[in-house]
């Protein structure tokens, strides 16, 4: 699309860019880059980033170039430096971050999220849906996405999955770029950095947005100790008051996963997992 229908387009709907960080991420690239392709409205950009893969993730990318308005490939500090990357070549006036094995649920999924944000009151600058989490062999494991609270914030996990989360573009013009401090747990510091100066700018939508492939980098059992200490530091630097029960519950859980990966296999691990969330999430119905 160039500029002057870009900025025709921006006047009259939403201007979303679907900015993607990847890396060997070949075996599911190419349902991204389709469910993004593939919406029905028409205003829109998909950007990838490549950290550098080497697994055929590039030539992917390359004989897919046709669906992608931007892309580019080489070495990166992460996933937090490729979003700023992004943000920085994204034309959008709202943002919306997948990863490699992220994808839309349905192609009237921008459509809608557009129709509804014509109508948000414009002080909300995060819009979201839900996550549809599946397994590596397609199983659904849980959906997340609620109407807004903001005692969210009292609990220890990120309030919003970032793949339902649309961005207001204005966000990154006034709290900054993602922190490169942290490995996997930058955007809940950048939700953090946002809602704790606002609380109320966040607008829930209850469409399904996206699927999330569990098992990504964020979730790795031998990270989760240092996930939940991190996650530590980031509440305390903005203030953000969690009852100790709930600390220390997520700590003993974070505890054992690690320790579990260091004695078991992480695929029989992650079955465990599956089977708890199934049972928690049937008993919360």
């Amino acid at each position: 699309m160039d500029m002057e229908n870009l900025a025709q387009s921006q006047m009259l709907s939403p201007f979303f860019s679907i900015v993607v960080p990847t890396f060997n991420s070949a075996e599911s690239l190419i349902r991204c880059i389709d469910s993004v392709h593939n919406q029905s409205y028409p205003f829109k950009e998909l950007i990838i980033i490549d950290g550098g893969s080497n697994d055929g993730t590039v030539e992917i990318i390359q004989s897919h170039q046709h669906k992608v308005d931007y892309w580019e490939t080489g070495s990166d500090c992460g996933i937090y430096d490729a979003f700023n990357k992004g943000i920085q070549r994204s034309n959008g006036n709202w943002l919306l971050f997948l990863g490699g094995d992220d994808f839309l649920w349905s192609s009237e999924v921008l459509t809608l999220i557009a129709a509804e944000i014509k109508y948000v009151d414009i002080r909300k600058k995060f819009v979201y849906g839900k996550v549809n989490h599946i397994s590596h062999d397609g199983v659904p494991i849980k959906t997340t996405g609620s109407t807004w609270n903001p005692e969210r914030l009292m609990h220890t996990q990120t309030p919003i999955d970032h793949q339902g989360l649309f961005h207001h573009i204005s966000l990154f013009k006034k709290f900054g770029l993602y922190s490169l401090k942290y490995n996997v747990v930058s955007d809940y510091e950048f939700q953090l950095r946002v809602l704790s100066i606002d609380k109320n700018c966040c607008h829930f939508f209850p469409i399904h947005v996206s699927g999330h492939q569990h098992g990504g980098v964020s979730t790795f059992l031998n990270r989760r100790l240092i996930n939940f200490i991190q996650g530590d530091k980031i509440r305390i630097k903005y203030k953000i008051k969690v009852p100790f029960y709930r600390r220390l519950i997520k700590y003993m859980g974070a505890f054992f996963w690690w320790f579990s990966s260091k004695i078991y296999d992480e695929s029989f691990v992650r079955k465990i997992e599956y089977n708890i969330i199934s049972i928690k999430t049937k008993l919360m119905r």
